[in-house]
């Protein structure tokens, strides 16, 4: 489990989904150079932040063989707007909101692309289903309504993610 810029003590500023998707990558590439580790069996899987974290850096080139989101959400502007009051840069500059805009880049996903999205949150539920079909046009994704809320979905979700990661070939 990484740990990002800014995170529990480490140096380094809180971007909000920017530098984050880098130093996500960047654990991929070390954890795949580590002796014992099969490099082409190193997969990305978050939760809630870190599920969205997981559909941003399934758009960019990196070293894991599929990703997986747990409860994340692939409209992160209207998640960045009603949190605004936390975001670290300013949410009216459009060149900040597109790098954090899974829809702009929908196309460009690079692996297979597992979401989860918990049964008590009906429009995350549509938003990730949404984006899902338009993924899976040009790349595999797959979208689950998982039972339970934002908590207690995990478990369940996780069995699953490892599921779809196991049946890969």
């Amino acid at each position: 489990m990484p740990q990002l810029r800014a995170e529990n003590g480490n140096p380094g500023n809180f971007e909000m989904f920017g530098g984050e998707v880098d130093d996500a990558i960047a654990a991929g590439v070390y954890l795949q150079n580590q002796p014992g580790i099969d490099p082409k069996r190193v997969y990305l899987m978050g939760h809630s932040v870190g599920g969205s974290l997981a559909i941003l850096t399934a758009q960019m080139r990196s070293p894991y063989r599929a990703s997986a989101s747990l409860s994340g959400y692939a409209r992160l502007t209207e998640w960045i707007d009603h949190f605004a009051r936390i975001v670290p840069f300013n949410v009216r500059d459009p060149d900040e909101r597109a790098i954090r805009d899974p829809y702009l880049y929908v196309y460009s996903v690079q692996v297979p692309l597992f979401m989860f999205t918990e049964e008590s949150n009906l429009r995350a539920a549509e938003v990730n289903r949404a984006f899902c079909l338009q993924v899976a046009k040009t790349s595999g994704c797959h979208h689950a309504v998982i039972k339970g809320d934002h908590r207690t979905m995990i478990e369940p979700a996780i069995h699953a993610a490892i599921a779809h990661f196991r049946s890969l070939p």
